[in-house]
C-alpha cells in the first residue's frame, strides 16, 4: 500500500472519510492546507476503493449547505463545488478544511449537510476501510458544524 509523501500532502487538495458515533459518514478536504488524521495510514489505494464506491452510489436527496455566515462574510466567493455537492446528494456530510478563516489546520468546517446521511453499515460487509479512517465515539455530523481532529481515533 502507498502512503502519501509530505510534500503531497502540503500541496494536494485531498479528501477523505470520517464516521461519526452514528456510522454516518463525512467527506472531508484539506484544500491544500489542512491536516489529515493519521496520514501514514491513509494509503492511497484503500481511498480510491472507497471513491469508487461511494461516487456508484445513488442519490439519496438533495444536500443542504451549511455554510458558517462568517466564513461567507469574510470570503464572499466562497462556493461549495458541484463535486462535493454530488457527495453531499450521496449521503454524505461535506467539510472543508477552510484554514484561513479558521486559521487551524485541525479543524474542519461543515459546508453541506445530506438529507439522508448514509452510515457506514448502509455498504454492508464490503464497506471500504477508508470509510472509517478516523471514527468519532463522541460527536454527530448533524450537531457539528465544526469539528477538529482531536475528536477522532483512527478506525480500522
Amino acid at each position: 500500500m502507498t502512503v502519501f509523501t509530505a510534500d503531497e500532502l502540503l500541496d494536494l487538495d485531498l479528501s477523505w472519510f470520517l464516521t461519526d458515533r452514528d456510522g454516518q459518514v463525512a467527506l472531508l478536504t484539506t484544500e491544500g492546507s489542512g491536516d489529515v488524521l493519521a496520514p501514514e495510514r491513509l494509503f492511497r489505494e484503500a481511498l480510491d476503493a472507497a471513491f469508487g464506491v461511494v461516487e456508484a452510489l445513488p442519490e439519496t436527496g438533495r444536500a443542504v449547505e451549511t455554510i458558517p455566515p462568517g466564513l461567507r462574510l469574510a470570503h464572499p466567493g466562497f462556493r461549495v463545488a458541484e463535486i462535493d455537492q454530488a457527495y453531499g446528494r450521496r449521503g454524505l456530510y461535506v467539510y472543508h478544511a477552510v484554514t484561513y478563516f479558521t486559521l487551524d489546520a485541525t479543524s474542519y468546517v461543515r459546508v453541506l449537510a445530506p438529507e439522508r446521511p448514509r452510515r457506514v453499515s448502509d455498504f454492508g460487509e464490503s464497506a471500504p476501510a477508508a470509510l472509517r479512517h478516523g471514527v468519532s465515539r463522541t460527536l454527530r455530523f448533524a450537531d457539528t458544524p465544526r469539528l477538529h481532529l482531536a475528536d477522532f481515533e483512527v478506525g480500522s
